[in-house]
Protein backbone atom coordinates (compact mmCIF):
# COMPACT_ATOMS: atom_id res chain seq x y z
CA UNK A 1 0.00 0.00 0.00
CA UNK A 2 3.06 2.23 -0.42
CA UNK A 3 2.27 5.54 -2.04
CA UNK A 4 -1.36 5.57 -0.96
CA UNK A 5 -2.37 8.93 0.48
CA UNK A 6 -4.76 7.65 3.11
CA UNK A 7 -5.10 11.01 4.93
CA UNK A 8 -6.32 12.52 1.68
CA UNK A 9 -9.15 10.05 1.52
CA UNK A 10 -11.16 12.26 3.83
CA UNK A 11 -11.37 14.71 0.94
CA UNK A 12 -13.72 12.30 -0.82
CA UNK A 13 -17.18 13.82 -0.70
CA UNK A 14 -20.28 11.83 -1.46
CA UNK A 15 -22.97 14.41 -0.68
CA UNK A 16 -26.40 13.57 -2.04
CA UNK A 17 -26.89 16.77 -3.99
CA UNK A 18 -23.57 16.40 -5.80
CA UNK A 19 -24.53 13.25 -7.65
CA UNK A 20 -25.23 13.43 -11.34
CA UNK A 21 -25.15 9.70 -12.04
CA UNK A 22 -28.20 7.47 -12.02
CA UNK A 23 -28.70 5.77 -8.64
CA UNK A 24 -30.18 2.39 -7.92
CA UNK A 25 -33.27 2.20 -5.70
CA UNK A 26 -33.03 2.81 -1.98
CA UNK A 27 -32.53 -0.29 0.14
CA UNK A 28 -34.60 -0.67 3.32
CA UNK A 29 -33.52 -2.74 6.28
CA UNK A 30 -33.93 -3.24 9.99
CA UNK A 31 -31.02 -3.95 12.35
CA UNK A 32 -29.82 -7.52 11.96
CA UNK A 33 -30.77 -7.82 8.27
CA UNK A 34 -28.34 -8.91 5.55
CA UNK A 35 -28.52 -6.50 2.59
CA UNK A 36 -27.49 -7.04 -1.04
CA UNK A 37 -26.09 -4.02 -2.91
CA UNK A 38 -25.96 -3.72 -6.68
CA UNK A 39 -24.31 -0.42 -7.63
CA UNK A 40 -24.21 0.23 -11.36
CA UNK A 41 -21.03 1.86 -12.71
CA UNK A 42 -22.22 4.65 -14.99
CA UNK A 43 -18.87 5.89 -16.33
CA UNK A 44 -15.66 4.45 -17.73
CA UNK A 45 -13.24 3.44 -15.01
CA UNK A 46 -10.52 5.98 -14.21
CA UNK A 47 -7.23 5.76 -16.07
CA UNK A 48 -5.29 5.16 -12.89
CA UNK A 49 -7.58 2.21 -12.15
CA UNK A 50 -8.00 3.25 -8.54
CA UNK A 51 -11.57 2.85 -7.23
CA UNK A 52 -12.88 2.85 -3.66
CA UNK A 53 -16.19 2.21 -1.92
CA UNK A 54 -17.20 5.04 0.33
CA UNK A 55 -20.11 5.54 2.76
CA UNK A 56 -21.54 8.95 3.49
CA UNK A 57 -24.02 9.96 6.20
CA UNK A 58 -24.91 13.48 7.34
CA UNK A 59 -21.94 14.97 5.51
CA UNK A 60 -19.52 12.55 7.16
CA UNK A 61 -17.57 10.33 4.78
CA UNK A 62 -15.79 7.09 5.47
CA UNK A 63 -13.77 5.17 2.86
CA UNK A 64 -14.50 1.56 3.64
CA UNK A 65 -12.95 -0.56 0.90
CA UNK A 66 -10.41 -0.29 -1.92
CA UNK A 67 -11.85 -2.22 -4.86
CA UNK A 68 -9.24 -2.21 -7.59
CA UNK A 69 -7.44 -5.27 -6.31
CA UNK A 70 -7.78 -8.99 -6.64
CA UNK A 71 -8.79 -9.07 -3.00
CA UNK A 72 -10.75 -5.97 -1.92
CA UNK A 73 -9.15 -4.36 1.08
CA UNK A 74 -11.50 -3.38 3.92
CA UNK A 75 -9.93 -0.55 5.85
CA UNK A 76 -12.84 0.52 8.07
CA UNK A 77 -13.04 -1.60 11.20
CA UNK A 78 -16.86 -1.47 11.63
CA UNK A 79 -17.16 -3.31 8.29
CA UNK A 80 -14.47 -5.93 8.69
CA UNK A 81 -15.96 -9.40 8.41
CA UNK A 82 -19.35 -8.00 7.33
CA UNK A 83 -18.77 -7.24 3.63
CA UNK A 84 -18.71 -9.96 0.97
CA UNK A 85 -18.01 -8.82 -2.63
CA UNK A 86 -19.46 -11.14 -5.25
CA UNK A 87 -19.78 -9.08 -8.44
CA UNK A 88 -17.58 -7.38 -11.03
CA UNK A 89 -15.67 -4.66 -9.27
CA UNK A 90 -14.18 -3.00 -12.35
CA UNK A 91 -16.38 -2.96 -15.42
CA UNK A 92 -20.06 -2.20 -14.92
CA UNK A 93 -21.23 -2.98 -11.43
CA UNK A 94 -20.24 -3.45 -7.82
CA UNK A 95 -22.27 -6.07 -5.99
CA UNK A 96 -21.77 -7.13 -2.41
CA UNK A 97 -23.51 -8.31 0.75
CA UNK A 98 -23.47 -6.32 3.96
CA UNK A 99 -24.23 -8.63 6.87
CA UNK A 100 -25.85 -7.93 10.21
CA UNK A 101 -26.87 -4.36 9.43
CA UNK A 102 -26.82 -1.80 12.25
CA UNK A 103 -28.48 1.59 12.51
CA UNK A 104 -25.04 3.17 12.05
CA UNK A 105 -24.74 1.53 8.61
CA UNK A 106 -27.43 3.84 7.18
CA UNK A 107 -26.26 6.27 4.51
CA UNK A 108 -25.21 6.46 0.88
CA UNK A 109 -22.72 3.96 -0.50
CA UNK A 110 -20.71 5.40 -3.40
CA UNK A 111 -18.21 3.98 -5.86
CA UNK A 112 -15.65 6.77 -6.27
CA UNK A 113 -12.27 7.42 -7.82
CA UNK A 114 -9.38 8.38 -5.63
CA UNK A 115 -7.42 11.47 -6.51
CA UNK A 116 -9.58 13.27 -9.05
CA UNK A 117 -12.98 13.22 -7.33
CA UNK A 118 -15.67 11.42 -9.35
CA UNK A 119 -18.70 9.33 -8.40
CA UNK A 120 -19.33 6.27 -10.59
CA UNK A 121 -22.49 5.02 -8.93
CA UNK A 122 -24.26 4.94 -5.58
CA UNK A 123 -27.02 3.34 -3.58
CA UNK A 124 -28.75 4.50 -0.36
CA UNK A 125 -29.32 2.20 2.61
CA UNK A 126 -32.11 3.26 4.96
CA UNK A 127 -32.21 1.50 8.33
CA UNK A 128 -35.24 1.53 10.60
CA UNK A 129 -34.77 2.28 14.27
CA UNK A 130 -37.08 1.83 17.24
CA UNK A 131 -39.21 4.98 17.58
CA UNK A 132 -38.85 7.06 20.70
CA UNK A 133 -41.26 6.29 23.56
CA UNK A 134 -44.52 8.02 22.63
CA UNK A 135 -46.58 10.32 24.79
CA UNK A 136 -50.33 10.79 24.53
CA UNK A 137 -51.61 14.34 24.19
CA UNK A 138 -55.13 15.70 23.94
CA UNK A 139 -55.98 17.55 20.73
CA UNK A 140 -59.43 18.63 21.91
CA UNK A 141 -60.95 19.55 25.27
CA UNK A 142 -62.71 16.39 26.56
CA UNK A 143 -66.41 17.20 26.84
CA UNK A 144 -69.26 14.79 27.47
CA UNK A 145 -71.36 14.05 24.35
CA UNK A 146 -68.71 15.53 22.05
CA UNK A 147 -66.03 13.81 19.95
CA UNK A 148 -62.60 13.76 21.58
CA UNK A 149 -59.22 13.28 19.89
CA UNK A 150 -55.95 11.91 21.29
CA UNK A 151 -52.56 11.88 19.53
CA UNK A 152 -49.78 9.33 19.98
CA UNK A 153 -46.83 11.69 19.72
CA UNK A 154 -43.33 10.40 18.93
CA UNK A 155 -40.46 10.62 16.44
CA UNK A 156 -38.81 8.14 14.12
CA UNK A 157 -35.32 6.99 15.01
CA UNK A 158 -34.62 5.72 11.48
CA UNK A 159 -31.73 6.89 9.32
CA UNK A 160 -31.44 8.81 7.09
CA UNK A 161 -34.28 11.07 8.29
CA UNK A 162 -35.68 11.35 4.76
CA UNK A 163 -35.75 7.59 4.41
CA UNK A 164 -39.24 6.75 3.18
CA UNK A 165 -40.15 4.77 6.29
CA UNK A 166 -43.57 5.52 7.73
CA UNK A 167 -44.56 5.15 11.36
CA UNK A 168 -47.58 3.06 12.17
CA UNK A 169 -49.46 2.90 15.46
CA UNK A 170 -51.61 0.68 17.61
CA UNK A 171 -53.83 1.91 20.43
CA UNK A 172 -54.84 0.03 23.56
CA UNK A 173 -57.72 0.52 25.96
CA UNK A 174 -57.25 -1.14 29.34
CA UNK A 175 -54.40 -3.24 27.84
CA UNK A 176 -56.59 -4.51 24.97
CA UNK A 177 -55.71 -3.57 21.37
CA UNK A 178 -58.34 -1.31 19.87
CA UNK A 179 -59.91 -1.91 16.49
CA UNK A 180 -61.80 0.62 14.41
CA UNK A 181 -65.42 0.87 15.55
CA UNK A 182 -68.22 3.40 15.34
CA UNK A 183 -67.34 4.54 18.88
CA UNK A 184 -63.55 4.63 18.54
CA UNK A 185 -61.79 5.41 15.25
CA UNK A 186 -58.05 5.05 14.69
CA UNK A 187 -56.55 7.45 12.13
CA UNK A 188 -52.81 6.75 12.17
CA UNK A 189 -51.42 8.39 15.28
CA UNK A 190 -54.88 9.81 16.12
CA UNK A 191 -57.59 8.15 18.19
CA UNK A 192 -61.07 9.66 17.91
CA UNK A 193 -63.59 8.80 20.64
CA UNK A 194 -67.13 9.51 19.48
CA UNK A 195 -69.53 11.20 21.93
CA UNK A 196 -67.35 11.01 25.01
CA UNK A 197 -69.16 9.80 28.13
CA UNK A 198 -68.51 10.29 31.84
CA UNK A 199 -67.73 6.57 32.17
CA UNK A 200 -64.72 6.99 29.83
CA UNK A 201 -62.79 8.49 32.74
CA UNK A 202 -62.29 4.97 34.10
CA UNK A 203 -60.44 3.80 30.95
CA UNK A 204 -56.65 3.75 30.54
CA UNK A 205 -55.32 4.41 27.04
CA UNK A 206 -51.83 3.58 25.75
CA UNK A 207 -50.16 3.52 22.33
CA UNK A 208 -47.18 1.93 20.58
CA UNK A 209 -45.39 3.25 17.48
CA UNK A 210 -43.79 1.02 14.83
CA UNK A 211 -41.10 1.91 12.29
CA UNK A 212 -41.34 -0.10 9.06
CA UNK A 213 -44.11 -2.16 10.74
CA UNK A 214 -41.42 -4.22 12.47
CA UNK A 215 -39.69 -2.24 15.19
CA UNK A 216 -42.00 -1.25 18.05
CA UNK A 217 -41.38 1.55 20.48
CA UNK A 218 -41.84 1.01 24.17
CA UNK A 219 -45.45 1.40 25.23
CA UNK A 220 -46.50 4.88 26.30
CA UNK A 221 -47.52 5.65 29.84
CA UNK A 222 -51.19 5.07 30.62
CA UNK A 223 -53.45 8.04 29.94
CA UNK A 224 -56.84 8.64 31.53
CA UNK A 225 -59.31 11.12 30.10
CA UNK A 226 -60.99 13.60 32.41
CA UNK A 227 -64.33 14.37 30.70
CA UNK A 228 -65.74 17.84 31.37
CA UNK A 229 -69.50 18.31 31.69
CA UNK A 230 -72.21 20.61 32.96
CA UNK A 231 -73.94 22.68 33.92
CA UNK A 232 -76.83 20.25 33.63
CA UNK A 233 -80.04 21.18 31.81
CA UNK A 234 -81.72 22.57 34.95
CA UNK A 235 -80.14 24.57 37.77
CA UNK A 236 -81.32 23.76 41.28
CA UNK A 237 -82.42 26.29 43.88
CA UNK A 238 -82.54 25.54 47.58
CA UNK A 239 -85.20 26.27 48.75
CA UNK A 240 -86.75 25.24 45.46
CA UNK A 241 -89.39 28.01 45.26
CA UNK A 242 -89.30 30.15 42.13
CA UNK A 243 -91.72 32.78 43.48
CA UNK A 244 -91.91 34.35 46.93
CA UNK A 245 -94.87 36.46 48.14
CA UNK A 246 -93.62 38.35 51.18
CA UNK A 247 -94.41 41.33 53.35
CA UNK A 248 -92.00 44.11 54.21
CA UNK A 249 -89.99 43.18 57.27
CA UNK A 250 -90.13 39.47 56.55
CA UNK A 251 -86.74 37.75 56.91
CA UNK A 252 -86.02 35.34 54.08
CA UNK A 253 -83.75 32.32 54.30
CA UNK A 254 -80.58 32.26 52.18
CA UNK A 255 -80.99 30.80 48.70
CA UNK A 256 -78.42 28.44 47.16
CA UNK A 257 -78.00 27.89 43.43
CA UNK A 258 -76.37 24.60 42.39
CA UNK A 259 -75.55 22.63 39.21
CA UNK A 260 -74.01 19.32 38.17
CA UNK A 261 -70.63 20.39 36.74
CA UNK A 262 -67.10 19.13 36.28
CA UNK A 263 -65.01 21.01 37.00
CA UNK A 264 -67.07 22.91 39.55
CA UNK A 265 -69.12 25.71 37.97
CA UNK A 266 -68.65 29.37 38.78
CA UNK A 267 -71.88 30.93 40.09
CA UNK A 268 -73.09 34.51 39.98
CA UNK A 269 -76.28 36.38 40.91
CA UNK A 270 -77.20 39.51 38.98
CA UNK A 271 -78.38 41.49 42.03
CA UNK A 272 -78.70 41.47 45.78
CA UNK A 273 -76.15 40.56 48.43
CA UNK A 274 -74.46 37.44 47.13
CA UNK A 275 -71.35 35.34 47.36
CA UNK A 276 -70.77 32.61 44.79
CA UNK A 277 -73.83 30.40 44.67
CA UNK A 278 -75.39 32.02 47.79
CA UNK A 279 -78.00 34.79 47.71
CA UNK A 280 -78.58 36.64 51.00
CA UNK A 281 -81.92 38.51 50.92
CA UNK A 282 -82.29 38.93 54.67
CA UNK A 283 -85.02 41.30 55.86
CA UNK A 284 -87.29 42.28 52.98
CA UNK A 285 -87.89 45.92 52.16
CA UNK A 286 -89.31 47.75 49.17
CA UNK A 287 -86.02 47.37 47.24
CA UNK A 288 -86.13 43.59 47.54
CA UNK A 289 -88.95 43.20 45.04
CA UNK A 290 -88.14 41.88 41.59
CA UNK A 291 -86.36 39.12 39.67
CA UNK A 292 -83.06 37.51 40.73
CA UNK A 293 -81.09 35.53 38.17
CA UNK A 294 -78.45 32.90 38.93
CA UNK A 295 -75.92 31.91 36.23
CA UNK A 296 -73.67 28.83 36.41
CA UNK A 297 -70.68 28.69 34.04
CA UNK A 298 -68.24 25.84 33.44
CA UNK A 299 -64.78 27.48 33.55
CA UNK A 300 -63.31 25.04 31.01
CA UNK A 301 -66.06 24.58 28.43
CA UNK A 302 -67.57 28.06 28.97
CA UNK A 303 -71.04 26.51 28.83
CA UNK A 304 -73.45 28.51 30.98
CA UNK A 305 -77.03 28.16 32.21
CA UNK A 306 -79.32 30.63 33.98
CA UNK A 307 -82.35 30.28 36.23
CA UNK A 308 -84.43 32.92 38.02
CA UNK A 309 -86.66 33.52 41.01
CA UNK A 310 -89.05 36.35 41.81
CA UNK A 311 -89.69 38.16 45.05
CA UNK A 312 -93.12 39.83 45.12
CA UNK A 313 -93.79 42.40 47.79
CA UNK A 314 -97.37 41.96 49.04
CA UNK A 315 -97.94 45.56 50.24
CA UNK A 316 -101.62 46.57 50.28
CA UNK A 317 -100.78 49.97 51.79
CA UNK A 318 -98.72 50.89 48.74
CA UNK A 319 -101.54 49.84 46.44
CA UNK A 320 -103.91 52.11 48.31
CA UNK A 321 -101.48 55.02 47.94
CA UNK A 322 -101.24 54.35 44.22
CA UNK A 323 -104.99 54.46 43.85
CA UNK A 324 -105.34 57.72 45.83
CA UNK A 325 -102.26 59.48 44.35
CA UNK A 326 -102.28 58.80 40.61
CA UNK A 327 -99.89 61.70 39.92
CA UNK A 328 -97.07 60.08 41.87
CA UNK A 329 -97.70 56.41 41.24
CA UNK A 330 -97.76 54.55 37.93
CA UNK A 331 -99.63 51.26 37.75
CA UNK A 332 -99.32 48.57 35.07
CA UNK A 333 -101.14 45.27 34.75
CA UNK A 334 -99.41 42.14 33.37
CA UNK A 335 -100.96 38.78 32.68
CA UNK A 336 -97.83 36.73 32.04
CA UNK A 337 -94.15 36.76 32.91
CA UNK A 338 -91.63 35.50 30.31
CA UNK A 339 -89.32 34.19 33.06
CA UNK A 340 -91.93 31.88 34.55
CA UNK A 341 -94.49 29.33 33.39
CA UNK A 342 -98.22 29.63 33.89
CA UNK A 343 -100.69 32.50 33.76
CA UNK A 344 -100.39 34.94 36.65
CA UNK A 345 -101.69 38.49 36.90
CA UNK A 346 -99.63 41.18 38.60
CA UNK A 347 -100.14 44.83 39.39
CA UNK A 348 -96.80 46.65 39.00
CA UNK A 349 -96.57 49.96 40.85
CA UNK A 350 -93.77 52.51 40.61
CA UNK A 351 -93.65 55.58 42.87
CA UNK A 352 -92.17 59.02 42.29
CA UNK A 353 -88.82 57.89 43.73
CA UNK A 354 -88.46 55.01 41.29
CA UNK A 355 -89.34 52.30 43.79
CA UNK A 356 -91.24 49.36 42.29
CA UNK A 357 -93.77 47.12 43.95
CA UNK A 358 -95.47 44.04 42.52
CA UNK A 359 -98.83 42.86 43.78
CA UNK A 360 -100.40 39.56 42.72
CA UNK A 361 -104.02 39.72 41.69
Amino acid sequence: MAGMRTPALAVLLCLYWHHVNVKAGTLFAVPGDDVFFNITITSVRPSNGFIALEKSYVEKQNVMVFLDMKNPLVISSPYMGRINFIGNKVLDEVTFWLYNVTLEDAGEYCVVSVGIRKVYGSQILAVAGRPYIPTIVEITVPQVNKDHMLECKTHSNSRPKTNGFKLSFIWKRNDTVLLNTIIRTIQGEMLVIRRLQREDRFDKFTCIAFDSDKLPSDESNGYQIDPKYGPSEVLTLDPSNKTYFVEEGFEMANITCSADCHPRCIFSWDRGKRHGEKLYLGVIDAKSSGIYRCTAQNPVTNVSLTTALRVILNNCYVMQLALTNPDCYVMKLSLTDPDFYGMQSYLHVSDCNGMQYDHPL
